[in-house]
Protein backbone atom coordinates (compact mmCIF):
# COMPACT_ATOMS: atom_id res chain seq x y z
CA UNK A 1 0.00 0.00 0.00
CA UNK A 2 1.14 3.67 -0.51
CA UNK A 3 0.62 6.94 1.62
CA UNK A 4 -2.29 8.66 0.92
CA UNK A 5 -0.60 12.48 -1.23
CA UNK A 6 1.98 10.35 -2.78
CA UNK A 7 2.74 9.60 -6.50
CA UNK A 8 0.57 7.03 -8.65
CA UNK A 9 1.79 3.64 -8.53
CA UNK A 10 4.52 3.05 -11.18
CA UNK A 11 4.27 -0.07 -13.29
CA UNK A 12 7.13 -2.23 -15.00
CA UNK A 13 7.80 -0.70 -18.89
CA UNK A 14 7.13 -2.85 -21.48
CA UNK A 15 9.54 -3.33 -24.44
CA UNK A 16 9.67 -5.05 -27.13
CA UNK A 17 12.06 -5.40 -29.77
CA UNK A 18 11.87 -5.74 -33.31
CA UNK A 19 14.87 -8.23 -34.49
CA UNK A 20 15.36 -9.02 -38.57
CA UNK A 21 15.47 -12.55 -40.13
CA UNK A 22 19.66 -12.68 -39.20
CA UNK A 23 18.82 -11.78 -35.52
CA UNK A 24 19.58 -8.24 -35.97
CA UNK A 25 17.73 -5.87 -32.94
CA UNK A 26 16.38 -3.14 -35.67
CA UNK A 27 14.59 -1.16 -33.49
CA UNK A 28 13.41 -1.16 -29.87
CA UNK A 29 10.74 -0.21 -28.60
CA UNK A 30 8.95 1.46 -24.88
CA UNK A 31 5.23 0.38 -25.33
CA UNK A 32 3.15 2.87 -23.89
CA UNK A 33 -0.19 2.39 -25.89
CA UNK A 34 -0.40 -0.91 -26.41
CA UNK A 35 -3.51 -0.72 -28.75
CA UNK A 36 -1.15 1.78 -31.43
CA UNK A 37 1.83 -0.81 -30.85
CA UNK A 38 1.15 -3.07 -33.76
CA UNK A 39 0.03 -0.60 -36.26
CA UNK A 40 3.82 0.92 -35.37
CA UNK A 41 5.78 -1.84 -36.03
CA UNK A 42 3.72 -3.19 -39.00
CA UNK A 43 4.90 0.37 -40.37
CA UNK A 44 8.35 -0.10 -39.50
CA UNK A 45 8.39 -3.41 -40.75
CA UNK A 46 7.32 -1.84 -43.88
CA UNK A 47 10.01 0.76 -43.54
CA UNK A 48 12.78 -1.72 -43.23
CA UNK A 49 11.62 -4.16 -45.53
CA UNK A 50 14.05 -4.75 -48.85
CA UNK A 51 13.08 -3.86 -52.21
Amino acid sequence: MRDPGTEKVKFAKRVAYLVDPDGVIRKSYEVADVNAFAGQVLADLQEIKPG
